[in-house]
């Protein structure tokens, strides 16, 4: 008769619950600067590109954003007054989706805002795209989920419009995108390994 494989040597054990006591701290304290350089980038995109894309669109971008930006306000202050009462875990969970969601946010920017005619523009809205997820990093470094899913979703919908624009600067700008989320994963890694 075999004896029961011992619960501890899981292929897959789950992370202690100090790690990721450490890791909500980290994430929530990063939020508030987080949310203040998506906002100034946020209205500088806009601003620079009221000239050569249509005001609905970029309302419509701004509102997305907002809404996002106040959800994620929302979720700090609740962590701010009510994090001892939810395990962890829990905050863990809710973090992520709003890193979600906010990457979704940034995602919808090259469908809405992207200039057809005007390559300065087309230029500045993947480098704006660039700082905001490697500046993410530094807040949702603790988490790789959080910011591979922040940056998948942020940068993929500008990825697929540059392979469809066909063009040769495209094709390197897609690339070029690709490698950058593969530095991202590779940095998330490896800052998780150090917090451990």
């Amino acid at each position: 008769m075999s004896e029961p494989a011992d619960s501890t040597e899981s292929p897959n054990p789950l992370p202690p619950e100090p790690f990721i006591r450490e890791q909500v701290q980290l994430l929530y304290n990063g939020l508030p600067l987080s949310l203040i350089s998506s906002l100034i980038i946020g209205l500088l995109l806009s601003i620079s590109h009221l000239p050569v894309v249509g005001q609905a669109e970029i309302i419509y971008w701004n509102l997305i954003l907002g809404v996002t930006l106040i959800l994620r306000l929302i979720l700090w202050q609740f962590w701010l007054n009510a994090g001892a009462l939810y395990s962890a875990k829990c905050w863990l969970q809710l973090f992520r989706v709003g890193a979600w969601i906010a990457g979704v946010a940034w995602g919808v920017a090259p469908l809405l805002i992207y200039a057809d005619d005007n390559s300065i523009f087309q230029a500045l809205l993947p480098f704006c795209l660039a700082g905001v997820v490697r500046g993410s990093l530094t807040s949702l470094s603790a988490d790789r989920l959080s910011a591979l899913g922040f940056s998948l979703l942020a940068v993929c919908p500008l990825t697929l419009l540059l392979i469809l624009n066909k063009s040769p600067v495209s094709v390197a700008m897609s690339v070029m995108t690709v490698l950058f989320i593969i530095f991202v994963v590779s940095s998330s890694g490896r800052t998780q390994k150090e917090l451990r």
